[in-house]
């Protein structure tokens, strides 16, 4: 069931995409701050976010390199990752629209790199995402390959972040967010559930042909 390092890089940015798409805590922390300072006190959050991000997803691949090896375990990757994928797509489907207000209050105005660091390496859809990725087929790929896709990954990051403090400092855009919500969450969660039987697909074919 091996796969070719495109189509595994293809799989990540796509699942990557969608969670970058997806409301959570660090749009939270970032939108909230911006809705009340603007986007130029948002910066050490976004640098936090990302570098949060790169970490996380690099103890993550790490974690499960010390996985056994072989065609059944492989197997079982897969579908354990189509599980997390799942789990994903049931947790953004039932996400309460983001209050950003309470939360840029909760975190205080003097949040920094340091708070938006800790809330990226503890985002359980960041966490679910990394974990679907690197037990299925993201796993395959060596340390020299998956260093420089979390430095992607952490720039990515970084530039969502911003760009999600540009879209909360002006309160028209904050409020048309937060009315396409549901349909939003909804639509990234079929999303997940569409990657999660891409991740099974080889699994399914391997037993049929057996």
């Amino acid at each position: 069931m091996s796969v070719s390092a495109t189509v595994i890089l293809t799989g990540y940015f796509a699942g990557l995409a969608l969670v970058l798409a997806t409301p959570g805590p660090n749009l939270l922390l970032v939108g909230g701050l911006a809705a009340l300072s603007g986007l130029a006190r948002t910066l050490p959050l976004a640098l936090g976010l990302g570098a949060g991000a790169g970490v996380l997803g690099t103890v993550v691949y790490a974690m499960a390199g010390l996985m056994p090896s072989g065609a059944a375990w492989d197997a079982a990757g897969r579908v354990l990752s189509a599980g997390l994928l799942a789990a994903m797509a049931a947790r953004i489907a039932r996400m309460p629209i983001p209050d950003t207000g309470l939360v840029a209050r909760a975190s205080g105005l003097h949040a920094d790199f340091a708070t938006a660091f800790a809330t990226a390496i503890t985002n359980p859809i960041t966490g679910l995402f990394f974990a679907s990725q690197f037990v299925g087929p993201a796993g395959e790929l060596s340390w020299p390959q998956v260093v420089p896709l979390m430095l992607v990954t952490t720039i990515l990051v970084m530039l969502k972040a911003i760009a999600v403090a540009a879209v909360f400092s002006r309160a028209v855009f904050r409020d048309r967010v937060a009315s396409a919500f549901g349909l939003w969450s909804k639509g990234v969660a079929a999303l997940f559930i569409v990657l999660a039987g891409l991740s099974l697909r080889p699994v399914i074919v391997a037993m049929a042909s057996g």
